[in-house]
């Protein structure tokens, strides 16, 4: 199972311009990465959904950690 500290290293990937945030462009980068093809608008927007707990347009550092923590507890489950 993932650790804390391997959820930071990722989002610090993520976090290209080292902001402190992901945004949506950033987003997008990671899932053209992954994939090869560029993201869906939908995907994207799933993401951030998710992600942005608060709403604000990008993702934190704690917000990052807080989803991926529920998706820890899910695959326990």
């Amino acid at each position: 199972m993932y650790t804390d500290e391997e959820f930071e290293a990722a989002f610090k990937k993520v976090d290209r311009d080292s902001s402190g945030y992901i945004t949506k462009d950033e987003v997008e980068e990671l899932l053209y990465e992954t994939y090869g093809y560029p993201a869906l608008e939908d995907e994207v927007k799933m993401f951030m959904e998710d992600f942005d707990a608060n709403h604000d347009g990008k993702v934190s550092l704690d917000e990052f950690k807080a989803a991926l923590g529920r998706l820890r507890e899910k695959l326990k489950g």
